[in-house]
């Protein structure tokens, strides 16, 4: 299904505007979108230069000066960004990530954009509403704005652009356009429900769910859920929810149940979420079962935010006969707000391989919780689980940074092997928290390996990582027949540049 937004991490290379001065566009009395847009400009968020806003278009026509003031884009740059045409109601909104990784602050005398679509469309030009005019120090400000288009989808190239604040400095313009998505979601609440049933009993059953909502103004409410059943033959479920809003909360659920008694069972799920000017909550959920043959479970999970939190939750869990395989992955991001994400994948098999694979980020400018887990279990054959949990936070003050992370992997007769790593990195000042552990049994060879690593800019880094290998000696029964022998390893790392740091492996 076609996803209704895009998500970029661009490093631009600015040039200095020489484009001919166009005025600013001066929204009518009469016009819904033009009062939406005339209460944006006068909200109080808006950028704070003084007069300098309407400048912006005499420095358009300017001539500039080959970039003269213009930082390195690899220091003062434009990172993540989301454009919306939104249709019919005549505007084009979005919001641009301006950050410094710079040693100092950055003063600006304030930021804008230019709208640009086919040779024959005049470009629109317009100021992003910043909450300030001063980039901390490795920080970053996320910048909105918002313009009235008569038809937003002519217009498909978003370029944002800031002015530094040094006299006779040209605009700073971002070489590299952002795209303009289209977005239908009418003004109030939106709600999409897709159900998929199919059960058979002889053959394939394939139960496909998608949902899409979008809202403007109002909450994007997404669900979709598929369950297949066959009792000789594959089963196939996917679930694919999507749910965005502007100016209100988005959520999306997507829950897949593939089940067969004689086949392979695949269930798929995939849920994404995401909100300017709001929360955004996805929930994903894939389970599989094959009770006479390999079941597979895969699930993704997608939270975005920009100004609220994002809440993730994601489980991939399969179960089969003849071996198993369970893949998850989890993201949450947040600007404005925390941003919570828990994922896991769960694999058992009573004989055969068993895999399970795990991620879990969060990321946020004000804090970061991050929790992942995989466990791999089967009776006869190898076992084998990895996990990662990532939490970062930066470009705001305060805030927590924490990850914990596990793995688990046991095997009967059989080989297993368990590994596990979880980050911290907090460069707002606020503490970094790590915790990683790794357990493997088997009758066979086994390896386990944790990592913890927690990086603290000026607060403190607590890292602890656990492993634990046993093995009963040579793998019988099954598909192995192997010698014994277990490692075990754990590796724990804290950084902290003034607060103090711990770091403790086992």
């Amino acid at each position: 299904m076609a996803r209704a937004t895009i998500h970029i991490l661009l490093i631009c290379t600015f040039v200095a505007a020489a484009h001919a001065a166009r005025p600013l566009l001066s929204p009518t009395a009469d016009s819904s979108s033009a009062r939406q847009l005339q209460q944006w400009n006068n909200n109080g968020w808006g950028n704070r230069g003084g007069g300098y806003a309407n400048s912006f278009a005499n420095a358009w026509g300017g001539g500039g000066r080959g970039g003269g003031g213009c930082p390195s884009p690899s220091i003062i740059g434009f990172g993540k960004a989301k454009a919306l045409g939104i249709v019919g109601k005549g505007l084009v909104a979005g919001n641009v990530l301006l950050f410094n990784k710079g040693p100092r602050p950055f003063a600006m005398r304030g930021a804008g954009f230019r709208l640009a679509g086919g040779n024959r469309l005049n470009p629109i030009h317009g100021n992003l509403r910043c909450p300030s005019t001063l980039i901390p120090a490795g920080g970053s400000l996320n910048c909105g704005f918002l313009a009235q288009a008569q038809n937003p989808l002519a217009y498909n190239a978003f370029a944002p652009y800031f002015i530094p604040d040094i006299g006779g400095a040209s605009p700073c313009l971002c070489q590299q356009p952002f795209p303009v998505q289209p977005f239908y979601g009418a003004g109030g609440p939106s709600r999409s429900v897709s159900n998929a049933q199919a059960v058979t009993q002889s053959g394939v059953a394939k139960g496909l769910a998608e949902a899409l909502s979008q809202a403007w103004g109002g909450p994007a409410y997404s669900e979709a859920v598929s369950n297949a059943k066959s009792f000789n033959g594959d089963a196939y479920g996917l679930a694919d929810a999507v749910a965005d809003a502007v100016y209100g909360p988005a959520e999306a659920n997507a829950a897949s149940t593939a089940e067969t008694q004689f086949g392979a069972a695949n269930a798929n799920s995939k849920a994404a979420a995401s909100s300017i000017g709001g929360p955004a909550t996805a929930n994903g959920l894939a389970r599989g079962t094959a009770w006479n043959g390999a079941a597979t479970a895969n699930s993704l999970a997608n939270g975005q935010a920009w100004g609220g939190p994002a809440f993730v939750n994601n489980a991939a869990i399969a179960q089969g006969r003849w071996g198993a395989q369970s893949n998850a992955a989890g993201r949450g991001q947040a600007w404005g707000g925390p941003a919570v994400t828990q994922s896991s994948a769960s694999s058992d098999a009573l004989q055969g391989p068993s895999l399970a694979s795990n991620q879990a980020q969060s990321a946020s400018n004000q804090a970061a919780l991050a929790a992942g887990s995989a466990q791999a279990k089967t009776g006869s054959g190898p076992a084998a689980a990895k996990s990662s949990s990532g939490a970062i936070v930066s470009g705001g003050n305060g805030g927590i940074a924490a990850a914990t992370d596990r793995a688990d992997a046991l095997s009967g007769f059989g080989p297993a092997q368990a590994q596990s790593d979880s980050s911290a990195v907090n460069l707002n000042g606020g503490p970094a928290l790590s915790q990683s552990e790794a357990n493997a049994a088997g009758n066979g060879p086994t390896a386990s390996n944790s990592r913890a690593t927690s990086v603290a800019a000026g607060g403190p880094a607590v890292a602890v990582a656990r492993s634990s290998s046993s093995s009963s000696g040579g793998g019988g029964g099954g598909f192995y027949s192997m010698p014994g022998g277990a490692a075990s390893n754990a590796a724990a790392s804290a950084n902290a540049d003034s607060a103090g740091h711990y770091g403790f492996g086992k």
